[in-house]
């Protein structure tokens, strides 16, 4: 733990400085925070968050419920004494450092050494590179889900770590977060299931136990999911030719 000690020193004061001592107002922050005043005084269903869409389909593509749903559980805890932007702020620290986090906890725990793990987390923190996921466009840009979803999946590969162990493959928790990073941005949705199939593939355990732990870890996240994808899928079949692609790029 004495090792997390200067990326965290860091990590608050690199947020800091670059984020601001407030509420972000510039690019999708507005928007982002719209949607949060949405959850809180709609209800948390997302075709009710802009009813002037069908199914509230623009809600649906843009706007993945995941981090509002956060936003909503913290408006709960405070009792509704915080208001959205203090909910938004907390928000945005939360996927701003969710990253590092994440990154340090799983190769801490796979090399075994808080100080080895360092490099990948401060990389994790801060790095862009065109990313929409990256601390530019994920944290300046308001892009939160798409970072949201990022910083989960080193968390989904902790969870799989006791497969690669040999020891009793827990199901419940990553099947859980293969579903969270599907409802934070389905664009990192392929990169949950490629860790599923991997730690299946390297796990000591025979092909055909492995197949069965790895469907059954990554089939209950579209269907967790499914409350939003369904309408979501409706409107690219049926609806007019509106849609964005869901993955970044062409």
């Amino acid at each position: 733990m004495v090792a997390a000690i200067p990326l965290a020193v860091y990590a608050v004061v690199w947020g800091w400085t670059a984020l601001g001592r407030g509420v972000p107002g510039v690019d999708d922050h507005p928007g982002q925070l719209n949607r949060l005043i949405h959850v809180i005084t709609l209800g948390p269903a997302p075709w009710h968050w802009n009813p002037g869409w069908w199914a509230g389909y623009a809600e649906l593509q843009y706007y993945p419920p995941l981090f509002f749903y956060l936003g909503y559980a913290l408006h709960g805890l405070t009792l509704g004494h915080a208001s959205p932007g203090t909910l938004y702020l907390i928000l945005v620290w939360l996927v701003f450092l969710l990253p590092a986090a994440t990154t340090y906890a799983l190769l801490a725990r796979a090399l075994g050494s808080g100080w080895a793990a360092l490099p990948a987390a401060f990389l994790a923190l801060v790095i862009s590179a065109g990313s929409r996921s990256g601390a530019e466009e994920g944290v300046r840009w308001g892009l939160v889900a798409a970072r949201l979803g990022w910083g989960l999946l080193p968390l989904l590969a902790f969870a799989l770590l006791p497969w690669l162990e040999g020891r009793p493959r827990p199901r419940a928790v990553p099947a859980l977060l293969v579903a969270a990073v599907i409802l934070a941005h389905p664009a990192h949705g392929a990169m949950a299931v490629l860790l599923v199939a991997l730690a299946g593939a390297l796990a000591p355990a025979p092909r055909r136990r492995t197949l069965a732990s790895g469907v059954s870890v990554v089939a209950p996240g579209p269907g967790l999911a499914a409350f939003w994808l369904l309408p979501l899928v409706a409107h690219l079949v049926v609806g007019p030719p509106m849609a964005l692609a869901l993955a970044w790029a062409d």
